[in-house]
């Protein structure tokens, strides 16, 4: 079972025991008890189905003999933690004598690590390279830029799809733009480009930074909402807008 879950509107990690509001930074997570931890997993693994309190006892308690009320201690905790009630349930119902079932929308996250990241934007960075050798303008007074790999740094709610295509297409439109060319190494490079995806109060956003390299400060910086982005159908797509905003920095820093 994955370690990060969405839960209604809530985010838990099983692996750290915490919970938080979703969309909400991490530096609000609340910890969680291991014992309700093991209650919310088994109804996770089990959504949308009854579960006895028989198999919440084995999975909770397997080193201990308890009797059935620390199963309703615990669901009245869980409740608490999810701001749920029990006359009115959002996250966990009650079948008298039968069990718990978790009724809320419950889905997997979507957690891309910096191997995972660094893996898919191999066969890019070849590509990029071969077009830096045909085309790169060597002239001192053009800056060339190096793009390090986007990279997520925190378990972010981004969906895949979307994460893959930023991923897939933003060194292809940077080419396009930047005005000395990207290069496939850092060696020597003026400018060196930046890109993350963080969590933000508004929800997940890509952020991207310009450092110049001989004075080791950030020249520009800028964010964008993908969780708007994705909703846009109009104008130009994140990627075509940040990269065209890319390229204008880089020109103002002729």
């Amino acid at each position: 079972m994955s370690d990060i879950w969405y839960i209604g509107t809530w985010r838990v990690c099983f692996r750290r025991g915490s919970i938080k509001r979703r969309w909400q930074a991490l530096s609000t997570s609340k910890s969680v008890d291991s014992r309700l931890l093991d209650v919310l997993r088994t109804l996770v693994e089990h959504s949308g189905e009854r579960v006895s309190t028989e198999t919440l006892l084995e999975r909770a308690w397997p080193d201990r003999v308890v009797s059935r009320d620390s199963v309703t201690t615990a669901i009245y905790q869980l409740r608490q933690l999810l701001e749920d009630s029990a006359e009115h349930p959002k996250y966990i119902r009650s079948e008298a004598r039968r069990g718990y079932r978790l009724v809320a929308n419950t889905r997997q996250a979507t957690v891309l690590r910096r191997s995972h990241v660094a893996a898919a934007a191999a066969p890019i960075m070849l590509a990029v390279m071969a077009y830096a050798s045909a085309h790169l303008i060597h002239t001192e007074d053009v800056p060339s830029v190096y793009v390090e790999p986007l990279i997520n740094f925190v378990e972010s709610p981004v969906q895949e799809p979307l994460f893959t295509a930023v991923e897939n297409t933003l060194l292809s439109e940077l080419i396009q733009r930047v005005p000395g060319g990207i290069r496939a190494t850092d060696d020597g490079v003026r400018l060196k480009l930046q890109s993350m995806v963080v969590a933000c109060d508004l929800g997940p956003a890509l952020v991207v930074r310009l450092l110049d390299t001989k004075t080791d400060a950030f020249v520009w910086s800028n964010s964008y909402n993908l969780e708007e982005a994705a909703k846009n159908t109009e104008g130009p797509t994140l990627v075509v807008e940040a990269a065209t905003d890319i390229g204008r920095a880089i020109a103002a820093s002729l």
